[in-house]
């Protein structure tokens, strides 16, 4: 793709160029046209290869709880207020945007609006809208909201600038040439406007196309080339799945406790059990010493009981010998 930077009329205080930018996304993010934009150079070629990754999830990794996950599948829109399908650049997306309402106090007129909250900006409050869209620190404010997204298509960008063969652009049989050449009234056309009014030096059309120093002058200065390429033949793909399952944990136990103890987990239940009863044994034999000491008390009780009953009775018997007597 071909881009002519060449702004219409040039001002003392306006750029030289237009700057154009490119931005690459999947069609869930399409929004997005703040961060990760790849700045289009005038005389360079922009080679963008692009490397996708789909990353999907098992189904037990869907049954996880999201403290465990970490992430939020699309469906998981809760706490958002404009996102019908959840993405992570999304979900920053509007973080940023509520900052830039509380600061600004308006929306601007190519964002959707009811008007029953915020007012359209004017020209200052755009400005302060933009300046605050374009701050990175903005869009990670909500990091414990905005998590990973669960199931998604990545797009690795690669851009690479490589400098316009200018002799090979302007040769005469050259598309580009042909197109500059019946254009160049409608580029040039403001700049001899100003060179008529101002009384400065009328470009000499037939001599600076014949030599074509105008056409290398103007690929210089404000033409841009861009070509995005993507692997047609690969794609990475990658899976989300439970880390460690029951059956996974339990293995590793065993494989650590044969590692550095030498017994398996059946051996190491066997030592559990072994100890269970010894300690049953142990209760056993403590409490029943217990309860053969109380039963001989409880006997030598009753048998002192007994004693003293016979004692009463043998005093009895001589008390009442004496009053007979």
């Amino acid at each position: 793709m071909w881009v002519n930077m060449k702004p219409l009329k040039i001002q003392p205080h306006s750029d030289t160029v237009v700057q154009y930018t490119v931005g690459i996304s999947n069609s869930r993010n399409h929004f997005e046209q703040k961060r990760n934009l790849i700045l289009l150079k005038p005389g360079y070629q922009t080679s963008i290869k692009i490397l996708p990754n789909i990353i999907t999830t098992t189904t037990e990794f869907k049954g996880l709880e999201r403290d465990i996950r970490q992430c939020r599948f699309s469906e998981e829109t809760d706490g958002l207020d404009m996102l019908t399908s959840y993405s992570k650049i999304g979900c920053q997306f509007e973080c940023a945007l509520k900052t830039a309402l509380s600061v600004c106090r308006c929306l601007p007129w190519f964002y959707p609006n009811n008007f029953t909250y915020h007012p359209i900006c004017d020209m200052f409050g755009g400005y302060c809208f933009d300046q605050t869209m374009m701050d990175e620190s903005n869009y990670k404010q909500c990091s414990s909201t905005c998590l990973n997204d669960c199931q998604e298509t990545e797009l690795t960008t690669l851009p690479n600038h490589i400098p316009i063969d200018e002799n090979d652009m302007c040769r005469e049989d050259s598309l580009f040439f042909q197109h500059f050449e019946a254009n160049l009234r409608l580029d040039f056309s403001y700049q001899y406007y100003r060179n008529l009014i101002r009384g400065g030096p009328i470009l000499d059309v037939t001599k600076s196309i014949s030599n074509s120093s105008l056409c290398r002058n103007y690929v210089r200065n404000y033409i841009s080339f861009v070509t995005v390429q993507s692997s047609t033949s690969s794609v990475i793909k990658s899976e989300r799945a439970k880390r460690l399952s029951f059956y996974d944990q339990l293995s590793m136990v065993g494989g650590i406790l044969g590692l550095f103890s030498g017994m398996s987990v059946l051996s190491f239940f066997e030592v559990i059990f072994l100890v269970l009863v010894l300690i049953l044994d142990l209760l056993i034999m403590i409490f029943g010493k217990l309860l053969g000491f109380l039963c001989k008390s409880r006997k030598l009780i009753e048998d002192q009981d007994l004693e003293d009953s016979d004692d009463d009775s043998q005093l009895e018997e001589e008390i009442y010998y004496l009053h007979v007597s």
